[in-house]
C-alpha cells in the first residue's frame, strides 16, 4: 500500500499522515516502524504519531535527537530488524 500525503489532504510532518496510513492497515502505532531519510518530516511526524523511527542515511549515521535508530541502506535495515524482532 502506498499513501501519498497530498492526495489525502495531509502533509508531513503532520502525525495525521502516519495515523491515516496505520488506520488503513489496521496497525497500532506502537506496533509500527517508520523508516525515512528526513529527520524533520519522516522521523518527526512518525515519532509524534507514536511510532518507532529509523533515520536512513546514505552517509555515516549520526546521533539523532528524534530517531530511535539510525541505519545505512538495506543491509542496515536487515540488521536492525534482526535485532528488533529477535
Amino acid at each position: 500500500m502506498i499513501v501519498v500525503a497530498g492526495e489525502v489532504g495531509l502533509f508531513k510532518p503532520d502525525p495525521a499522515v502516519f495515523l491515516h496510513a496505520l488506520d488503513l492497515l489496521d496497525v497500532h502505532p506502537n506496533r509500527a516502524l517508520c523508516v525515512g531519510d528526513s529527520e524533520d518530516y519522516d522521523v518527526g511526524g512518525a515519532g509524534a504519531a507514536g511510532m518507532k523511527t529509523v533515520l536512513s542515511s546514505s552517509n555515516r549515521c549520526r546521533e539523532s535527537d528524534t530517531a530511535d535508530y539510525c541505519i545505512q541502506g538495506v543491509d542496515g535495515l536487515r540488521s536492525l530488524l534482526g535485532q528488533v524482532l529477535a
